[in-house]
């Protein structure tokens, strides 16, 4: 399967329109140092029609561990995925797609197979999905699943005034739930999220947030709160991170009864990208957590750009800091 794999990234090499490149670095103080260093090496080829009609879609990664320490990401081994392959048609109102796609719906974040249909209007539309495999490979982190059987609907409202998106989808005998809701005037925006899982014989899940914001020109700053009400979180983050949560480390906002206060800070323009995150968590029994993260982005040109990512949290029992930089360089073939 693997000779398969390296053949479409050889063939994608040769013939992709865009391409993306990544050294990868990252350092985590526990107990005692850790790190690792990685090159991330992401190709894409893409056949959009002018008018409407059939298309295709592939994309493959690479992921190259260069260097660890203290046995840090120890599973992580050289590989290569197959990230996207699918076969779609647009109309002026709708699409279809069948294979492989990145999808990014809310709690599903990653590579799926299956397929996928979107109804697109300007206020109202929607996405019908089935999904019979998920596979995800970033620099730091790698995982799949070959046994999942996700049937969902994912249904999106807008207007200038008010936001609402909802997605419901059942994994065999689970059911998932996330829905958010935002009502916004003059660079205002306040928010509601909440997600739920349920399953038979196993615990239920739920969070909410409710968060305020404002935009500026080029900033942006925001102000949440966000509880967990049963137990902790754990089925409602099997295919990537949810949405809910910024924080690079965690902040225990995932623990047994645990109620998060933050605030965050953003600027973006045509130099540079900064993001300043902290918060503060009570969780379990009198047990708290703060966290700060600091995320700058620096954009040399169109085409490179270089990160650096600083992230700290102080328990009532441990710290841990973890610092990560990258090199990116997006090029054409």
């Amino acid at each position: 399967m693997k000779i398969i794999l390296i053949f479409f990234f050889l063939l994608e090499a040769l013939f992709a329109f865009e391409s993306d490149f990544s050294l990868y670095y990252e350092s985590i103080s526990l107990e005692e140092k850790s790190s690792f260093s990685t090159a991330y090496l992401e190709l894409k080829h893409e056949n959009i029609p002018t008018d409407f009609g059939v298309s295709y879609n592939i994309s493959a990664t690479l992921n190259a561990p260069i260097y660890r320490e203290n046995d840090f990401y120890d599973y992580l081994e050289t590989e290569i995925l197959l990230s996207s392959v699918s076969l779609d048609y647009y109309s002026n109102s709708s699409a279809f797609s069948l294979g492989r796609n990145r999808v990014d719906f809310a709690l599903l974040n990653g590579n799926f197979d299956g397929v996928i249909y979107y109804k697109l209007a300007e206020i109202f539309s929607y996405k019908l999905f089935y999904f019979l495999k998920y596979e995800t490979l970033l620099p730091s982190y790698y995982t799949q699943n070959d046994s999942i059987d996700i049937l969902g609907v994912n249904v999106s409202y807008e207007n200038k005034y008010v936001s609402v998106k909802a997605t419901a989808m059942k994994n065999r005998d689970e059911n998932i739930y996330h829905t958010k809701a935002s009502v916004m005037h003059n660079r205002y925006t306040l928010s509601l999220e909440a997600a739920a899982y349920s399953a038979v014989g196993k615990k239920n899940e739920q969070i909410a947030k409710v968060f305020a914001s404002k935009s500026f020109n080029n900033s942006f700053i925001e102000l949440g709160y966000m509880k967990n009400f049963q137990g902790a979180i754990d089925k409602l983050l099997q295919f990537e991170q949810s949405e809910l949560n910024y924080f690079g480390l965690g902040n225990k906002i995932y623990s047994p009864n645990a109620a998060n206060i933050y605030m965050e800070y953003l600027v973006d323009n045509k130099n540079y990208y900064f993001d300043f995150l902290l918060g503060y968590t009570e969780y379990e029994k009198n047990l708290q957590a703060l966290e700060a993260d600091i995320s700058l982005v620096y954009y040399i040109n169109k085409e490179i750009n270089i990160e650096a990512h600083i992230m700290r949290e102080e328990t009532t029992t441990e710290s841990t800091t973890l610092i990560s930089s990258a090199l990116n360089y997006r090029f054409s073939l």
